[in-house]
C-alpha cells in the first residue's frame, strides 16, 4: 500500500486528493495546510471545476499544519506538493530530503535557480521529482501530439494556443494576485500553453511577447514563438475575463492536410477538418490530465517502464522559457534562448564563444569518480557521457555513481560490444545496428538507453548507426526501418537520436535524413572522424549537414597514407580539421548546442583534452 500525502489543502489540493482517492493500493495518511480550520472542516467545497468543488471525508487522515512536523512524524512514499507557487521550492526539497517522491504543482517555481535546487535535491535523494504540467496529459492535447507526431497530415503550418480565466477578477486579495507568491498570470495561467508549445515544437530560437502592463502586472499575454523553418506558433493568455466568460482554453493546428480545433467550451471539444472527407472528432482517453498525470507518477515510482511525457529537465526549460517571455515584455525586444544544456546555465569559463564545452567520459578511461577528479582539474561540468558500461559486468555500480555524481549531460553514447574497429572492413562489417545477427540485442541496448538517456537529464542519445550501403536496396531499407523504430522511441521520450558522422559522407547522409524525415533524427558531427574514415572536408560537410547537427565531437586527425587505411587521430588543432576554419563554419551555419572534446588515441588523454580546452578559449 502506497502511503501518500498532500500538502496544502486549497483548491489543487483538493483535485490531488479526488485523484489519489480513486486509485487502488494508495492510502492517503496525511495532510498539511496551514489554515488548521479548513483541515478539521473537511474544508467545504473550494473552486468551481468538478472533482475539487465537494466536500471531503478526512476521517483517518493525519492532520498538520507543518510540513516539519509532518516529515518528523510521517514515512510517506509520496507526496503532492500544492502550496503558493513561491513555497514549492523549499517544500519540495524537504520533501525529497525526507525520502518521499514528489509530485509538485506546476510551476515547478518562480526562478530556475530554485527549479535546479529542487532538480539537484531529487538527484541527490534518488527520488522521482514529477512537476504537474497537466496539460502533457490532457486527452485532447495528447490527441493532437500523437496527429502531430504521426505526420500523416503532413507538417504544422501554423498553431495558435489561447488560455482565459476571471482569476483577476473572482480572486483578488489573495495570493494569486500577488505576483512574488504566485508569479502572475504569466507563470500560473499562460505557463501551460509555454510547456506546451515546448512538448509539441521543442526549444524555440527566441520568444517575443506582449503584455498589458497597465494594470501592474501581466493580465493578459500574446507570445511569438520563433521556429527556423516554421511552424508560425502563438500563446495568447489572460485571466481578466469576466465572471460570465469564465475559463476557456483552445488551441488550432493549421496542418499541410488537416486542421485540428480544440475548445474546452464545445461539445465534442475536439475536432479534425481533413483536407478530403468530413470533419471528425477522433477519439480520446476518458478522465482529465489531472488523475492521468497522477497515475503516470505512480508508475515512475512502481518502475513501470512509463512514456517520457515530463521531466524535470522540461519543467525547467519551462521556467526558462517564462523569464524569456517575461523579459521580452519589459524589454520590448524579442529575447533569443540558448541552447542551455537542461536548465543548468554553463559558468562563462566552461563556454567558447558562447558554445558549452563539455568532455566525452570515454576519453578520460577511468571510473566515474575518477572521471569528477579529471573534470574538477580540467575546470569542466559539462559530460558527453557513455551508457555502454550499464551493460557491462559492473553496469549497476556504474550507474549508481553516474546518479551519485549528478553531472549535467550534453548527450549520452551508446556503442555496441559486437564492434571491431581493427581495420576500417571490420567495422564496415560489425558497426553499429546493421549486423543482423546482433539487431535484437542492439534494439534492446538502443531502446534501454533511451530510456537511461531521459532519465539522467540528456537531450540526445548518440550512437554510431553503421554503414549503410545503399547499392543493397534490401539491406539499406532494413536499416532505415531500424532507425525509424528507434527514432520513433526517442521522439516519444522527447529526446533526439543522434547519428555520428564518418561511415559515410555527408553527401550520403543527408540523402538518408532527407529520406527519413523524422523529426526526432539529427546529427552529432566529428569532424575528425570525416577523415579517419576517408569520408570528405568536414568543414565544407556542416554546410551540407547543418539541418542536422545537433551536438559537436571536438577531435582532429591526419588523412591516412594509404586508400584504405585508417588515418590517425591527433590533439586537437594538431590536425586537419582547423579550428578557425571550424568554429566559423558553426558560426555561419547558426550552431547553438555543445562542444564535446573527444580523444581516442594517445597516451596522456586528459593532458589532450587540456590542450584542446585551451586552444579553443584563445578563440
Amino acid at each position: 500500500m502506497m502511503r501518500v500525502g498532500i500538502i496544502g489543502f486549497g483548491f489543487m489540493g483538493r483535485m490531488h486528493h479526488r485523484c489519489w482517492r480513486a486509485l487502488p493500493d494508495v492510502r492517503i495518511a496525511a495532510l498539511c495546510d496551514p489554515d488548521a480550520a479548513a483541515l478539521q472542516s473537511g474544508g467545504g467545497p473550494r473552486g468551481n471545476i468538478a472533482g475539487a468543488s465537494e466536500a471531503v471525508d478526512l476521517s483517518g487522515v493525519a492532520l498538520y499544519t507543518d510540513p516539519a512536523e509532518l516529515f518528523a512524524r510521517e514515512r510517506l512514499d509520496a507526496v503532492s506538493i500544492t502550496v503558493p507557487t513561491h513555497l514549492h521550492a523549499d517544500v519540495s526539497v524537504r520533501a525529497l530530503e525526507a525520502g518521499a517522491h514528489v509530485l509538485c504543482e506546476k510551476p515547478m517555481a518562480l526562478s530556475c535557480a530554485e527549479g535546479r535546487r529542487m532538480l539537484d535535491a531529487a538527484a541527490s535523494a534518488g527520488r522521482h521529482l514529477q512537476i504537474g504540467h497537466c496539460i502533457r496529459f490532457w486527452p485532447e492535447y495528447v490527441k493532437a501530439r500523437e496527429i502531430v507526431t504521426d505526420g500523416a497530415y503532413g507538417r504544422v503550418i501554423s498553431a495558435t494556443f489561447r488560455r482565459f480565466s476571471a482569476t483577476a477578477r473572482t480572486r483578488r486579495g489573495c495570493w494569486f494576485g500577488d505576483a512574488s507568491q504566485s508569479g502572475g498570470m504569466l507563470f500560473d495561467l499562460h505557463s501551460h500553453d509555454t510547456d506546451f508549445v515546448q512538448h509539441l515544437f521543442g526549444l524555440p530560437q527566441s520568444v517575443c511577447s506582449h503584455g498589458d502592463l497597465e494594470s501592474g502586472g501581466a493580465n493578459h499575454i500574446v507570445t511569438a514563438y520563433r521556429y527556423a523553418g516554421g511552424p508560425l506558433v502563438t500563446a495568447e493568455g489572460g485571466w481578466a475575463m469576466t465572471p460570465s466568460h469564465g475559463f476557456q482554453m483552445v488551441f488550432t493546428l493549421v496542418m499541410e492536410g488537416a486542421v485540428v480545433c480544440f475548445d474546452s467550451k464545445k461539445t465534442p471539444t475536439l475536432t479534425v477538418y481533413p483536407e478530403s472527407g468530413e470533419p471528425f472528432s477522433p477519439p480520446i482517453a476518458a478522465g482529465d490530465g489531472y488523475e492521468h498525470q497522477i497515475r503516470h507518477f505512480i508508475g515512475l515510482i512502481r518502475g513501470d517502464r512509463m512514456p517520457a511525457v515530463i521531466s524535470p529537465h522540461n519543467a525547467l526549460t519551462t521556467l526558462r522559457l517564462l523569464e524569456a517571455e517575461r523579459e521580452s515584455m519589459a524589454e520590448g525586444q524579442a529575447i533569443e534562448i540558448k541552447e542551455e544544456i537542461i536548465g543548468r546555465k554553463c559558468q562563462q569559463e566552461t563556454t567558447v564563444c558562447g558554445w558549452p564545452l563539455s568532455v566525452c567520459s570515454w576519453s578520460l578511461r577511468c571510473d566515474p569518480d575518477g572521471m569528477a577528479r579529471a573534470l574538477s582539474e580540467l575546470d569542466i561540468r559539462l559530460v558527453n557521457l557513455a551508457l555502454k558500461p550499464v551493460f557491462a559486468e559492473n553496469g549497476a555500480e556504474y550507474l549508481a555513481a553516474v546518479r551519485r555524481l549528478a553531472w549535467p549531460l550534453s548527450a549520452a553514447t551508446i556503442g555496441f560490444f559486437h564492434e571491431d574497429y581493427t581495420s576500417l572492413e571490420s567495422i564496415r562489417t560489425t558497426g553499429g545496428i546493421v549486423p543482423d545477427a546482433h539487431w535484437p540485442r542492439s534494439r534492446e541496448m538502443v531502446l534501454r538507453a533511451i530510456d537511461l538517456t531521459v532519465e539522467l537529464g540528456a537531450p540526445f542519445l548518440t550512437l554510431h548507426a553503421g554503414f549503410i550501403e545503399e547499392e543493397d536496396g534490401t539491406a539499406a531499407q532494413r536499416v532505415r526501418d531500424r532507425l525509424t523504430l528507434l527514432a520513433d522511441a526517442a521522439g516519444e521520450h522527447g529526446i533526439g537520436l543522434l547519428l555520428e558522422t564518418g561511415q559515410e559522407s555527408a553527401g550520403s547522409l543527408r540523402h538518408l535524413l532527407e529520406t527519413l524525415r523524422h523529426p526526432a533524427l539529427g546529427i552529432n558531427f566529428d569532424p575528425a572522424n570525416m577523415i579517419l574514415y576517408g569520408k570528405g572536408n568536414p568543414v565544407q560537410a556542416i554546410g551540407t549537414l547543418a539541418p542536422w547537427i545537433r551536438h559537436i565531437h571536438v577531435k582532429d586527425a591526419l588523412t591516412a597514407r594509404q586508400p584504405g587505411q585508417w588515418g590517425t587521430e591527433v590533439p586537437w588543432g594538431d590536425g586537419e580539421v582547423g579550428q578557425q576554419d571550424f568554429l566559423q563554419a558553426l558560426h555561419k551555419v547558426g550552431y547553438r548546442g555543445a562542444l564535446a572534446i573527444e580523444r581516442e588515441a594517445g597516451d596522456d588523454r586528459q593532458r589532450d583534452i587540456g590542450i584542446a580546452i585551451k586552444r579553443l578559449r584563445r578563440e
